[in-house]
């Protein structure tokens, strides 16, 4: 697939993620490319927002001695990008009910398939940005070599993320057929919506309420422990450990993944937008 080919599908899907906001933006009077980077801006606004509401306040914390605070924002963040994600993979996937435009061109099924996960991928980036500052940020005050814990905070970071998308695909895809999510597919929908916004409000006012010192931030044993030493003690053997066990689940993933999904998906999209448009 050339790049003209993927950025033609990526135009689509992108109006697809947020069917509101597409709809909004063509009612002023915002159409063709003007759309697209009027979209792909807003990603970027998201970033930034984050950043600044999240990120700076993590300037101020020496997150190498404080496990608690680690494992309070990858939690945080985490359970943002499995709602970003799935939501973003059940609109460009199944309320688009776009395939049947694509069937007539020349676009295999992993085409439309990769297409549409780099935009849930666009989509979730800018509310996990700052778990990414947060790995940089502990490997630097574990007295790690700046370069080297940049390299190591990206490295983890794109490992989580990859888990958390191929995760959300194969629920998503699951859910998709069951009949109790068939039936009320926009209530389940909208949960995940506002699960975002509390998790994101409670975020805040979490961090406004526990200063640095508080209870959040105490040195705890959490289930995040062991990827809290893969930034600390990158070299342990509890941190390779846990390297390989991120590397393995991720591969394992990717094959569930490739089998169940990519090699079914024009027939799954068809069977399930079959019953999207039934209810």
């Amino acid at each position: 697939m050339s790049k003209r080919q993927l950025g033609t599908l990526m135009a689509v899907n992108l109006r697809l993620l947020n069917p509101q906001v597409t709809t909004r933006a063509r009612k002023s009077g915002v159409t063709g490319r003007q759309l697209t980077r009027k979209l792909i801006n807003q990603f970027f606004l998201n970033a930034v927002v984050f950043l600044v509401i999240y990120g700076l306040p993590l300037l101020n914390f020496d997150l190498s001695r404080l496990p608690g605070a680690f494992a309070f924002y990858v939690g945080l963040f985490g359970l943002l990008a499995i709602s970003q994600s799935m939501a973003g993979i059940y609109n460009v996937f199944f309320v688009g009910r776009d395939l049947g435009a694509y069937l007539p061109l020349p676009f295999r099924e992993a085409d439309i398939f990769m297409s549409k996960l780099l935009v849930v991928v666009l989509n979730t980036l800018p509310y996990t940005v700052p778990l990414l500052l947060a790995f940089v940020v502990t490997a630097i005050r574990a007295g790690i070599f700046v370069v080297v814990a940049v390299l190591l905070a990206i490295w983890g970071y794109l490992l989580v993320l990859a888990m958390v998308l191929l995760l959300c695909t194969l629920l998503v895809f699951s859910l998709t057929k069951l009949k109790g999510f068939q039936a009320h597919q926009n209530v389940i929908m909208t949960t995940l919506m506002g699960l975002t916004l509390l998790i994101t409000v409670a975020g805040i006012l979490l961090m406004n309420t526990h200063p640095v010192g508080s209870a959040m931030n105490a040195d705890i044993n959490t289930p995040f422990l062991p990827l809290f030493r893969c930034f600390t003690t990158p070299l342990a053997p509890i941190s390779l450990i846990t390297w390989g066990v991120l590397v393995g689940t991720m591969i394992c993933l990717s094959i569930v993944t490739r089998r169940y999904v990519l090699a079914r998906l024009a027939n799954q999209l068809t069977q399930a937008n079959s019953h999207i448009v039934g209810h």
